[in-house]
């Protein structure tokens, strides 16, 4: 994995080293919380907060438990949030490793309308020819990791900790 400096603006002017993953990680997240931190300002704290399939695209620990502390940080205390992770204990598939890429077929634009969107519908040849590959970035998460990284967050504690359907969960509290 090539790491490279970089000279992020969002990052208050800093450098610092990044991995190709990061990289793919601030090209498809940060278009999205650029969308959605506005509505998570200082003076709008909220009642509840769920967190499903979001955290687990994170590439370090450190990011994952900076977003965790960020959705904390905007609740009313005493209220909680639902977080879901992918889990590396899984039933329908094993992973040999934490940190995995995972293909994601999206279907080009001029082909949107010729067929359904299910990939299930594409026949192989279609699938090369018709859908755009993206490699996703998953971090899979061990049993009581993501307890872990609520219990770190001086602003919150862990409440309900559980496994469902292939992925963890915890329920915390703002502290």
């Amino acid at each position: 994995m090539e790491n490279k400096k970089i000279n992020d603006e969002n990052k208050i002017g800093k450098s610092q080293e990044i991995s190709e993953e990061e990289k793919k990680e601030e090209h498809f997240v940060h278009d999205v919380y650029e969308a959605i931190a506005p509505h998570f300002s200082d003076t709008r704290y909220k009642d509840f907060a769920i967190s499903i399939a979001v955290i687990h695209h994170f590439t370090t620990p450190e990011r994952r438990r900076e977003a965790i502390e960020e959705i904390l940080r905007v609740l009313k205390k005493g209220c909680k949030v639902l977080i879901f992770v992918w889990a590396f204990e899984q039933d329908r598939k094993k992973y040999d490793e934490q940190d995995v890429l995972i293909p994601w077929h999206i279907p080009k634009k001029k082909y949107l309308n010729k067929k359904s969107l299910n990939k299930k519908d594409y026949t192989e040849s279609e699938k090369s020819e018709h859908l755009v590959k993206y490699e996703r970035y998953y971090h899979l998460f061990k049993k009581g990791e993501l307890d872990d990284l609520v219990d770190q967050i001086k602003i919150g504690k862990v409440v309900e900790t559980g496994y469902d359907r292939d992925n963890w969960y915890v329920i915390a509290e703002r502290i």
